[in-house]
């Protein structure tokens, strides 16, 4: 994996490749769906090379800036809570 291209990567592609994962796993129970994104995420962190803590804050520092959560982040939570939380 090239660490610049994932530093640099378009946050609404990432925020909508996201609402994707989301809406791929919904009709699951809220456990399986946790479980099924830690999985698919140590997976990709292992299979990428990068230093687990290194990914997490990147993507930490691509979800927020000063003001707090992105625009397009909180669509996406606002969208998780309403599809996976709210039924």
């Amino acid at each position: 994996m090239r660490r610049d291209l994932f530093m640099n990567a378009d946050l609404k592609a990432v925020a909508t490749t996201t609402m994707g994962l989301v809406d791929a796993v919904q009709e699951r129970p809220n456990h399986e769906q946790l479980a099924a994104f830690g999985a698919a995420f140590l997976l990709l962190v292992e299979q990428s090379g990068m230093p687990l803590p290194d990914v997490m804050a990147a993507v930490k520092n691509m979800m927020n800036h000063a003001d707090g959560k992105r625009p397009e982040f909180k669509a996406v939570e606002a969208y998780m809570q309403n599809e996976l939380f709210g039924r």
